[in-house]
């Protein structure tokens, strides 16, 4: 049986998502994951089991173009991480960084901003700042500060997770090509032809090389 602490949690979180519905028609994907919520009821064990149905049900949301929902759905799963485990938990990254990629689509740069440095100071602290978890958060950060126009902020963030992507994937891995994409936006920013051009050169034979495999 759930403890009396759990079962409050569950509770305020189906409150929540009956808030969030708002008389609305629902999907099959949405009814999904809210009934995986109602049947976790008597298998928690403190572990708050039921973020991860939240971050499902808000990934649903997200597919369906309803980001009001999404968003906050998804800021529901991250204050019930932080007050069960605290605000430096390495497993709240993901859910930070998928916040963030929610703000970024809405335009909502600067709270975007803020999730992703609060994942990547997390990692850094928890895992080292070579985790390989890094170069993923660097090159969605890298992403915003192109948008903002702030390309040698862009670029540093770039070179660092290629540097560490490298390392872990190696230097001919697809893991490699979104942060190259984001490196030859860049230079295109800047004007810089001949040194996009060498970026977009390097995605290519990479995607050759992995076609032939």
């Amino acid at each position: 049986m759930p403890n009396n602490e759990n079962g409050a949690e569950i509770q305020f979180a189906q409150d929540r998502l009956r808030y969030l519905e708002g008389g609305k028609t629902e999907s099959a994907e949405i009814s999904v994951a809210k009934q995986k919520l109602e049947q976790i009821r008597g298998s928690l064990r403190g572990k708050a089991p039921h973020v991860k149905t939240l971050t499902d049900l808000a990934d649903a949301y997200r597919r369906e173009g309803r980001w009001d929902q999404a968003v906050a759905t998804y800021r529901q799963a991250i204050l019930i991480t932080e007050e069960k485990y605290g605000a430096d938990f390495a497993p709240l990254a993901p859910l930070l960084n998928n916040l963030a990629h929610l703000c970024f689509e809405v335009g909502q740069n600067e709270e975007a901003e803020a999730l992703w440095k609060r994942a990547i100071k997390i990692v850094e602290e928890s895992y080292g700042v070579d985790d390989q978890n890094l170069g993923f958060l660097l090159t969605n950060f890298a992403a915003l500060r192109n948008r903002l126009g702030d390309y040698s902020g862009a670029q540093v963030l770039c070179e660092r997770a290629i540097r560490i992507k490298e390392g872990a994937f190696g230097s001919r891995s697809v893991q490699l090509i979104a942060t190259l994409r984001q490196y030859a936006e860049v230079f295109v920013g800047q004007g810089l032809t001949h040194e996009a051009k060498a970026v977009e050169s390097r995605i290519r034979q990479i995607q050759a090389e992995t076609e032939t495999c």
